[in-house]
C-alpha cells in the first residue's frame, strides 16, 4: 500500500523529492501501534538530531526519504529537522489529531488522588528538599534555555551525526555545551563529559561518572543513581564540586554526622607509606622507570608527592617521568645512596630528549584521525593497529598503508 501525499504536511518541500517521485511510503503495516512504527526507522539517517524512539512514540513513523516521518492519525508530514525541534510539541500534528487529543485527555483526567500518580510527586518534592542544589558550580546555567543556547550557539560544532542523544536530552540532563568537539558539563557539579558513543545516555552517563551529583539525584532518585553505579564498582570517578555520597549505606553517612572525624597524623602517613611501597613493588610503570635509569628514591618521591596531591598514582610512564624530572632540585639532587644525581635538566640535555621520547611513543598510542583517544582497533589484513573505535568505524582504508580493510579486531592491553 502506498499513497501520495498531496498537501498534508508542515514542512514538506516537494522540490527535495528525486526527480518524478513524490513521497512513497514505505512496507505497509499497523501504523497505530509503537513497536511497528519504530521498525520503519531501520534506515532513517544516522545524521538526524531526532531521536527516531521519541519519533515513534509520538505517532510519526518513516516515509523512506530523507528525514521525513508522519503523523499515522492525522497524515501530517514532517522533515528537516533540527536539534531544537522537540517531537512531543502538539504542533507537529492537526489540532483534529485524535492521537495527540487522546495523549493529552489522558494526562489530563489522571486521578490527583490514586497512589500511583500522587507518589512520584511527593517523591520528586521530597529529592528536592534533600538535594536542592543550592551551590551549582555554574549558577547562570541553571536554566535549560541557557544550557541550550549554548548548543545553538555552536551548531556547526556539535557533531550531532556521531551520537543518538540530541542537544535536548544532554539540556535535561544538565549539560551544556564548551564549544569543543563533543565535550559537555554540568551546572551543577561541573563534572565534565566527552568521546561520546552513539548509543551512550546523557542521564546514564552522567550518573555512572558523576553519581554524588545533586542535579542528578534530584531529577532521577538514589535508587537510579545506586542502580546505575552498580553496574560500575570498580572504576575510578573524578572528584565533583559539592558531592553528596550516595553509594555508602544510610546507617554509615548518619554515623558520620555525629561528630568530626578524627584522624592521627601518624597513622595516616603511615598509611600513606604504605599503599607508595606497594606502588613501587607491583606498579609496571615505576618497573619500567628503573629500567630506564631512574633513581628508585625519586621515583618513591615523586610516587608520594603525587598521592598526597591527588589519592591516586600515575597512569602513564610519560606522567611519572615528567613528574620525576619537575622534582625540586632540593628533592631530586641526592640519591637513595647520598650520591649527587641532579635531574634538574638543562636545554639540550639526556632529560629533555627522554622526555621528548616519552612525548613521542604516546603520541604514537594515540588514532591516527582524532589524535584523541587510544588506538584500540586493529585493521586486517595489514594489521596496523591506528585508530580508536569510534574512528574505526568510518575507515575503509589504512591511514596507515591504505590497504582496504576488510575487517577490525578490537585489542587490549592488559
Amino acid at each position: 500500500m502506498s499513497s501520495l501525499v498531496v498537501s498534508d504536511g508542515m514542512r514538506i518541500q516537494h522540490a527535495n523529492d528525486p526527480p518524478g517521485q513524490h513521497c512513497v511510503y514505505i512496507t505497509p503495516g499497523d501504523h497505530a501501534n509503537e513497536f511497528y512504527r519504530l521498525s520503519t526507522f531501520q534506515n532513517f539517517p544516522r545524521n538526524t538530531s531526532v531521536d527516531p524512539r521519541a519519533l515513534a512514540k509520538f505517532g510519526f513513523y518513516y516515509t523512506g526519504y530523507g528525514d521525513r516521518v508522519k503523523c499515522f492519525s492525522c497524515g501530517i508530514v514532517v522533515e528537516d529537522w533540527t536539534f531544537t525541534d522537540d517531537p512531543k510539541h502538539p504542533r507537529w500534528h492537526t489540532t483534529q489529531c485524535s492521537f495527540t487529543t487522546q495523549r493529552q485527555n489522558n494526562t489530563t483526567n489522571r486521578n490527583p488522588n490514586e497512589t500511583q500518580s500522587a507518589g512520584p510527586s511527593r517523591q520528586n518534592d521530597t529529592y528536592t528538599d534533600l538535594f536542592p542544589c543550592n551551590n551549582p558550580a555554574s549558577p547562570h546555567m541553571r536554566c535549560s534555555s541557557a544550557r541550550m543556547q549554548t548548543f545553538q550557539d555552536h551548531r556547526n560544532s556539535w557533531p550531532s551525526s556521531r551520537m543518538r542523544a540530541t542537544p535536548a536530552e544532554m539540556v535535561e540532563a544538565g549539560l551544556f555545551y564548551l564549544g569543543e568537539r563533543d565535550r559537555v558539563k554540568c551546572w551543577n557539579c561541573n563534572g565534565g563529559l566527552q568521546n561520546w558513543d552513539y548509543n551512550d545516555s546523557p542521564w546514564f552517563e552522567h550518573a555512572k561518572w558523576f553519581p554524588m551529583c545533586e542535579y542528578v539525584l534530584q531529577q532521577k532518585g538514589i535508587e537510579y543513581v545506586q542502580n546505575v553505579t552498580a553496574q560500575f564498582p570498580n572504576i575510578s570517578r573524578p572528584p565533583i564540586l559539592n558531592p553528596f555520597d550516595v553509594t555508602r549505606p544510610a546507617a554509615t553517612r548518619q554515623q558520620r554526622r555525629t561528630g568530626p572525624e578524627i584522624i592521627d597524623p601518624k597513622e595516616n602517613m603511615t598509611a600513606i607509606k604504605n599503599k607508595v611501597e606497594h606502588e613501587m613493588t607491583a606498579s609496571e610503570l615505576v618497573t619500567q622507570a628503573q629500567e630506564m635509569g631512574l633513581d628508585r628514591m625519586n621515583i618513591r618521591r615523586a610516587l608520594t608527592n603525587r598521592f598526597l596531591a591527588t589519592q591516586t598514582f600515575f597512569v602513564t610512564l610519560v606522567s611519572l617521568v615528567e613528574a620525576i624530572l619537575d622534582l625540586p632540585a632540593s628533592e631530586a639532587e641526592q640519591s637513595h645512596d647520598g650520591s649527587e644525581a641532579s635531574l634538574r635538566s638543562t636545554p639540550g640535555s639526556p632529560e629533555d630528549e627522554l622526555r621528548e621520547q616519552l612525548r613521542q611513543l604516546e603520541r604514537e598510542k594515540l588514532c591516527r584521525k582524532c589524535n584523541r583517544s587510544p588506538a584500540t582497533v586493529v585493521f586486517l589484513p595489514c594489521g596496523h593497529l591506528v585508530a580508536c573505535v569510534t574512528c574505526a568505524n568510518d575507515v575503509t582504508n589504512c591511514p596507515l598503508c591504505h590497504v582496504r580493510v576488510n575487517e577490525t579486531v578490537k585489542s587490549f592491553v592488559v
